[in-house]
């Protein structure tokens, strides 16, 4: 059975790479979709490859929020198989990954909020990890 099994986006080069599993029989070309404002908006298609990998150009699919960080306008991305005369055979969802987390989380976002010792126990002793938005609102 087909299952999409990664999908990263390049995210300086504006290129989604896609893997899967499987195949489903008939299938000859993939449709890439990706979820913006609860509507599944294609990107391109592609041929079916031997290699269950490709890489399509896409554009640019990043904002900068009203916190002021980093964000992706999408968390999913949908490819569909396709037959001959481009009926759906097999379609797989799978959440999208970047390839420079480091921009949109961890310390680079809030190290120099979190500079004193004191901050660091202060958060570490929540217990539950925070979400930027919420470290913002404590650290500010």
């Amino acid at each position: 059975a087909f299952r999409l099994n990664a999908a990263s986006l390049r995210v300086g080069d504006r290129k989604l790479e896609l893997a899967w599993e499987g195949n489903a029989p008939g299938a000859v070309s993939l449709r890439v979709l990706v979820e913006l404002n609860g509507v599944w908006t294609s990107l391109g298609s592609a041929p079916v490859t031997v290699e269950k990998k490709i890489t399509i150009d896409v554009p640019d699919l990043t904002q900068i929020d009203e916190a002021g960080l980093l964000s992706l306008r999408t968390s999913r991305v949908r490819v569909e198989m396709l037959d001959v005369a481009g009926g759906v055979v097999a379609t797989s969802v799978s959440p999208v990954n970047v390839d420079c987390p480091q921009q949109f989380c961890g310390l680079a976002m809030v190290g120099k909020l979190m500079a004193t010792l004191d901050q660091r126990i202060a958060f570490a002793s929540c217990g539950v990890p925070q979400t930027y938005r919420e470290q913002q609102k404590f650290l500010g």
